[in-house]
């Protein structure tokens, strides 16, 4: 008996129309269905198309994802189904070939006021002899800022919802716009210069911020004039640290990992996620205060942290000569590991002739002297 013919409907999960993103403003439109006709070469009409502005050396990037791995499901039975890929422009390719390159990402370097298009569209398996039915899948479309620090030049503001990846060199300094949330997705800075002109932390947080390490990526931050930290975070604000990415933070001197430098207060830390790497120069906590400084509260309450600070300083805390406010890790984190300086009085709590506020670690409240020394302990 002869099949009969396969239905093929493809729905895009849009919602990407009128998105800004600080200075830089797009608009993204594409198709809300595709209907497969024929095996092989299946166009998007009108492909990808996008319009606005881009800031200094931010580039708009399209990723589109499927939850069933890019494969059309037999509505009546799912155990049946056919595999494609997305491709792009001017594709020639007539039939599917297991093995082949799947575009999943479209970048605008530049836009205007008029729309500008992207080919697009999907070369899908020969399915004349697979069981009868209507075969569906959904795809979602997401868009994001991205900010190549390859790209850019001098000062770099992220706002609320970029995403930064990439190098940047002694002449790049990031700032984190006050309230934005931003992402890093394997960053690199090392903003090395004892320049008098050029006095600023790996990251320096405007106000407020939350910083996503992006899952799966490598991200490492270091300070660049030395009384500046790695990430800086300034007085009576606060920064939050999540995400599933790993991140190295340091400084270049006397300033902490995360938190203050050299006679440079800082704000509240709160880690939620990630993996966590910081390290403080002579006289800075890993995570709290630089030299001769104060910070405010620390909260870790997930993640993997390790935390080594620098002379007569404190892993997680005060460094020498400063204060720090309450300290306080929650059972939920995955581990902590906080190693003191030479002469630091604590691995957790104050460094040498130093303060801190009330230190509770898991429930239990008290400093920590020992070093290194590493929560949950190990049975």
């Amino acid at each position: 008996m002869q099949r009969k013919a396969v239905l093929a409907v493809i729905a895009f999960v849009l919602g990407l129309s009128g998105i800004a993103s600080g200075g830089s403003t797009y608009t993204v439109i594409i198709p809300d269905t595709l209907e497969v006709k024929k095996p092989g070469w299946n166009e998007i009409d009108g492909g990808i198309s996008a319009s606005g502005a881009l800031d200094n050396g931010a580039q708009l990037v399209i990723s589109v994802s499927s939850d069933s791995g890019f494969k059309f499901v037999n509505q009546s039975d799912d155990t049946a189904t056919v595999p494609y890929v997305f491709a792009g422009t001017g594709n020639t390719t007539t039939a599917y070939k297991s093995g082949m390159a799947n575009k999943t990402e479209w970048t605008f370097t530049t836009l205007t006021e008029e729309p500008t298009s992207q080919g697009a569209g999907i070369v899908i398996d020969d399915y004349s002899s697979m069981k009868e039915g209507t075969y569906r899948e959904a795809v979602t479309f997401n868009a994001e800022i991205m900010i190549p620090l390859t790209s850019a030049t001098g000062a770099v503001t992220l706002q609320n919802g970029d995403t930064i990846t990439g190098e940047g060199g002694g002449n790049t300094h990031v700032t984190i716009a006050a309230g934005a949330t931003v992402t890093l997705s394997g960053v690199t800075i090392t903003a090395i210069t004892h320049d008098d002109s050029h006095k600023w932390a790996g990251i320096t947080c405007a106000g407020n911020a939350t910083i996503i390490l992006a899952d799966g990526t490598t991200n490492s931050v270091k300070g660049g004039y030395a009384s500046y930290p790695g990430l800086h975070v300034p007085e009576g604000k606060t920064l939050t640290i999540t995400g599933g990415g790993t991140l190295e933070a340091s400084s270049n001197g006397l300033g902490a990992g995360i938190g203050g430098g050299y006679q440079i207060a800082c704000g509240d830390i709160v880690i939620e996620g990630g993996t966590l790497t910081a390290t403080g120069g002579n006289q800075a906590a890993g995570i709290g205060s630089g030299d001769s400084a104060s910070c405010g509260d620390i909260t870790i309450s997930g993640g993997t942290i390790q935390a080594t600070g620098g002379n007569y300083a404190a892993g997680i805390g005060s460094g020498g000569w400063s204060s720090c406010g309450s300290i306080t890790i929650t059972a939920g984190v995955t581990s902590v590991k906080a190693t003191k300086g030479y002469n630091a009085s604590h691995s957790i709590g104050a460094g040498n002739s130093g303060s801190v506020g009330t230190v509770t670690i898991g429930g239990t409240v008290g400093a920590i002297s020992q070093s290194p020394y590493t929560y949950p302990l190990s049975n």
